[in-house]
């Protein structure tokens, strides 16, 4: 009977063990606002954590990629125009996670 309890208790916490590590899969929303000639660019993922988890990586207008660390990133003195700005999610390695957003932008 001591045995059985101790197999049953051992089944549950790893069970609960193995259920605190999970994680949901990110979400994405992308927000872009003006401040000044400054566009500021911020991503909301919600459980996934830019910085701890991953990073986002942001791609303006077909150009090069930065790899933010956090959630936010600026571009500074920008010029009135349209931008397309897309942002996927990679994790610590760059894998892309599948997730992403493009934004089209009017900078005044």
């Amino acid at each position: 009977m001591k045995r059985t309890y101790a197999l049953l208790l051992s089944l549950l916490l790893l069970v609960a063990l193995s259920a605190c590590g999970k994680k949901e899969p990110p979400t994405l929303k992308v927000i872009v606002e003006q401040q000044d000639r400054n566009m500021v660019i911020t991503a909301e993922t919600g459980s996934f954590k830019l910085g701890v988890d991953g990073h986002m990586h942001v791609q303006i207008n077909d150009g090069p990629v930065a790899m933010p660390n956090g959630n936010r990133y600026t571009l500074s003195n920008r010029e009135p125009g349209t931008y397309k700005i897309f942002v996927s999610i990679a994790d610590k390695d760059h894998n892309d996670l599948g997730v992403s957003e493009t934004v089209v932008f009017e900078m005044k």
